[in-house]
């Protein structure tokens, strides 16, 4: 079956996180191989179709880590065993890290998601990673998904000292002697910790994330613009290496909103 193909999937399971996030472990009737970084376009009764990270992929389940921020979130949120979930995918790039001894997980909040599968394939393999999360106090649960998975992991609570968790990552690249540095988390936070990278002259790649409406590199609602062209995050990423971002002038400044209009981050 095509990846553009949309398949219809049953809920097998349900795990509630707190009052507004919720795991979706769903059956899928034909074969896909997803990878640590890809996503799903996914939709259920009442909902637009939206972009989902892949959590985890294993024996015919996909799980989906959602929160609810927005009317079609929300009725994923709301989901019991026995519904249906409508998906096409996986779509994008992946994260590359076979190569990486030493590396350094750090997400904000759900972008913790993607990062969990990337640990967890890593383990089995027997690669070392370490994990820096910035979390508020409602999702600081999250972490403990990590730790069965990590060598280490360091929870900095993001509603009360969100500066010093970039104090932190600047001291632990000098430091920790990280060859390869994984991100995953809102517009302005992978920003910063793409730039403390630069500046320790660390390798870097980071799941960046902007409004997808197809998926497929049709629409244009994705693009980050650079001098020497754009790219469609959602065929040219999610996931995008310090090279690939040195040449994107729009990375952190710029994005497209809902209309097709150019505004600041």
């Amino acid at each position: 079956m095509s990846t553009n193909t949309a398949q219809s999937s049953s809920v097998e399971a349900v795990q509630r996180v707190g009052g507004d996030v919720v795991f979706l472990d769903l059956r899928l009737n034909s074969g896909i191989k997803p990878r640590p970084g890809q996503f799903v376009m996914a939709y259920t009764k009442g909902s637009e179709e939206i972009p989902l990270s892949i959590m985890d992929y294993e024996k015919g389940i996909l799980r989906l880590g959602v929160k609810s921020v927005g009317h079609s979130s929300k009725l994923f949120v709301q989901l019991k065993c026995g519904d249906y979930v409508s998906i096409r995918g996986p779509y994008g790039t992946h994260f590359q890290t076979h190569n990486a001894t030493n590396l350094l997980l750090t997400s904000y909040g759900l972008g913790l998601i993607p990062l969990y599968f990337l640990a967890k394939e890593r383990k089995k393999k027997g690669l070392e990673t370490h994990g820096l999360c910035l979390l508020k106090e409602n999702d600081i649960v999250l972490s403990k998904l990590l730790e069965p998975h990590v060598s280490s992991v360091r929870v900095i609570r993001g509603d009360t000292e969100e500066m010093s968790y970039y104090e932190e990552i600047r001291n632990i690249l000098v430091d920790k002697g990280f060859d390869l540095v994984v991100s995953c988390g809102y517009k302005t936070f992978v920003y910063r910790v793409w730039r403390a990278c630069e500046d320790a002259e660390v390798p870097a790649q980071l799941s960046l994330e902007r409004m997808m409406k197809c998926g497929m590199g049709l629409c244009g609602s994705c693009l980050i613009d650079g001098e020497r062209g754009s790219i469609r995050l959602c065929t040219d990423g999610p996931v995008l290496s310090s090279e690939t971002l040195r040449d994107l002038s729009d990375f952190g400044s710029f994005e497209y909103n809902d209309t097709g209009r150019k505004v600041k981050i």
